[in-house]
């Protein structure tokens, strides 16, 4: 038989196809006589192969005797119609295979597919809809959930994504690995940077690029094709302004788009951005797919690099904003997504690739841990071992998409730290002097943080010290304790990105390998404030100061009663840290003064409030007794005056 253009097509498509050995193998069983399903809903974002996966499974039945009848729903207008008349063949066909492309064009057809249409085909029949987003409730009611196979598509592993480069031509090993680093899984970015011949191994060439836009920048041009293919057409004006501020937030929300984007309806475009292709559901918003989400980004930079920077500053600004009043577990990630320090992120970071998973420690976890380590690794896991055992809710372990542990990290605080912490002679020490130097408590602790991919480019340690932050249950922690291996370049380099300091007499050493202990200190406003100023820093701006911790009744009153006193006014909470003694008083009185002047009415009442307070402390009778008697005041009434009064000013100076 003479070849065809379509089936040299075809041909060439098969010897590219590389990977999906499960996915097939769920997909071929369902060819056979007594195949369990007889729809499958093929579902992920953009760029990762489901079209191809359709057109290999094509290629495979039709040698086992199917009639594929491939069906690309952008050819389709979305009516009834015309997905009966483009169906019509497959009716008169034994065993058909119908492949149902895109989808998500025409997933309002949904209900009519189901109760009109499939009823129609042959028993034997599959129909195979492949689409960008996840499949809506009536396929898994009605009893059409005896008949579907649910197939979510996750990124290529390490080893098909080597595989695909080297079929693509690109034969350096460490090349391939850089590329597969910059891909993440996605088949069609490993195959346009293949094309492009693949990343440097020595990274993505910068070209005056902030050091942080490495991990989303690809092969040069090679941005430009990956836009076009995942969202088909590039949106412009206000729609282009709201995909970028997707781009750059974790989670999208009407309030954040407001807050970036002033002056446009927030409302009417969050529900363009909700309907996105490349948007998937995230709490009270929505998230880009991550790789949609880092090409954006990139073209972002690389076209309007000020309105980068001023839609970051405005989500930082926001995000800290909501942060502050509450949510902090919520509202660090979405901060620290916006950090690009690729120093900071190898530490600190979500991995919104999907490759890895945080999950709690199992039953052979720590066999599987041994099997995989050296010497000095078994070591660090053995002397460790008690937590799994004793203490497994302070263990996080990372797990990657096949389920096997890519690794573990140790954290706990002063208050969650089991009993036999004192008796640990690595996590002790820590302990005891976060106790000493954080009296409340909010220093989280590592012992140790394994990365057991030994990858060059991994998500796991950023994982692991995320877990750790989010797993402590302090609600904005003033210090974190790292462990920092000596001879680890990444994590020394986290460390020093980050501003922490060793401290020598907590470093231990296990197996020929010293684990130093970094100290960071998150400074005044905890972590939230120091994310938020890496983001300013990153800016090149300067950070604002985080706001005055609230004042205590205690220290309000211990200011009044001092007001007569600039040494101890100097001394106390309500003065600046700079300034000869004499100004740091009379800044303080001032503050004082206008509380005075600004927290009480013009009613009885308050004026009754204010005459306690004055001549209580402002200008203090000799005695409380002799201050009670001259406002005719029982000594129990004076004292109750006296301290909603101070109240008053405590409310009136955290206002200011």
């Amino acid at each position: 038989m003479a070849q065809t253009l379509g089936t040299r097509l075809s041909a060439r498509d098969a010897a590219r196809f590389v990977g999906r050995a499960r996915e097939l193998a769920q997909l071929e069983a369902l060819l056979d006589a007594d195949g369990r399903a007889s729809v499958v809903l093929l579902h992920g974002p953009a760029g990762l192969g489901k079209s191809a996966l359709v057109r290999e499974l094509a290629r495979r039945a039709r040698t086992r005797g199917w009639t594929p009848f491939a069906l690309d729903a952008r050819d389709l207008a979305p009516v009834a119609a015309a997905l009966e008349e483009a169906l019509s063949p497959a009716l008169r066909c034994d065993r058909p295979l119908v492949m149902l492309d895109s989808w998500e064009r025409v997933s309002a057809l949904d209900s009519h597919l189901r109760g009109a249409l499939l009823p129609q085909l042959p028993a034997e029949a599959i129909v195979v809809l492949a689409t960008r987003r996840q499949p809506g409730p009536g396929w898994f009611s009605g009893g059409w959930e005896h008949v579907v196979l649910d197939l979510p598509l996750a990124p290529l592993s390490a080893g098909e994504a080597d595989a695909l480069l080297d079929a693509r031509g690109v034969r350096a090993p460490a090349q391939r690995v850089a590329t597969a680093d910059w891909a993440r899984g996605s088949p069609l970015a490993l195959a346009l940077a293949a094309e492009a011949g693949g990343v440097p191994a020595g990274g993505v060439p910068a070209g005056g690029v902030p050091a942080g836009a490495l991990a989303d920048e690809g092969p040069p041009g090679v941005a430009d094709q990956l836009l076009q293919r995942l969202l088909d057409a590039q949106p412009e004006g206000e729609e282009r302004s709201v995909l970028a501020v997707a781009a750059l937030a974790h989670v999208t929300t009407p309030e954040l788009i407001e807050a970036a984007l002033p002056g446009i309806d927030s409302e009417r475009a969050f529900a363009w951005l909700r309907a996105h292709p490349s948007a998937e559901p995230l709490r009270e918003g929505v998230m880009l797919h991550d790789l949609v989400g880092r090409v954006l980004r990139a073209d972002l930079r690389r076209r309007t690099p000020e309105l980068e920077r001023d839609l970051r500053r405005r989500l930082v600004d926001a995000l800290y904003e909501r942060a502050a009043g509450g949510g902090f577990m919520r509202f660090t990630r979405d901060l620290q997504h916006l950090v690009q320090d690729p120093a900071i992120r190898w530490g600190f970071a979500w991995d919104a690739s999907g490759r890895y998973r945080i999950d709690s420690p199992r039953a052979g976890d720590v066999d599987e841990i041994a099997a995989g380590g050296g010497r000095a690794a078994l070591e660090w896991l053995h002397s460790g071992q008690r937590y799994f055992a004793q203490a497994p809710e302070r263990v996080t372990v990372v797990r990657g998409q096949d389920d096997a542990v890519a690794g573990y990290g140790i954290a706990v605080t002063p208050a969650n730290a089991p009993r036999f912490v004192e008796e640990d002679p690595v996590l002790g020490p820590r302990v005891r002097h976060a106790r000493e130097h954080f009296p409340g408590g909010d220093a989280v602790i590592w012992r140790q943080a394994i990365d057991l991919t030994h990858a060059r480019v991994s998500q796991v340690t950023a994982l692991i010290g995320m877990a750790g932050i989010i797993g402590s249950g302090l609600e904005n922690p003033a210090a974190a304790y790292l462990p920092i291996a000596r001879t680890d370049a990444a994590a020394q380099a986290f460390s020093a990105a980050c501003g922490a300091t060793g401290i020598e007499e907590l470093a231990a050493e296990l197996g020929g390998v010293v684990a130093e202990c970094h100290l960071l200190d998150y400074g005044p406003g905890g972590l939230l404030a120091a994310q938020r100023a890496t983001v300013y820093r990153e800016l090149g701006l300067p950070a604002p100061p985080p706001p005055r911790a609230p004042l205590r009744f205690e220290e309000v009153r211990d200011a009044l009663r001092h007001y007569g006193s600039p040494a101890a006014l100097a001394a106390g909470p309500l003065a600046p840290e700079q300034g000869t003694l004499a100004a740091r008083a009379r800044c303080a009185r001032e503050r004082i003064d206008a509380a005075l002047r600004d927290g009480f009415g013009p009613s009885r009442e308050d004026q009754q409030l204010r005459e306690a307070l004055v001549r209580g402390y402002i200008e203090p009778a000799p005695t409380h007794e002799l201050a009670a008697r001259e406002l005719n005041l029982s000594r129990t009434a004076y004292f109750r005056r006296l301290r909603h009064a101070v109240e008053r000013v405590a409310a009136q100076l955290g206002e200011g």
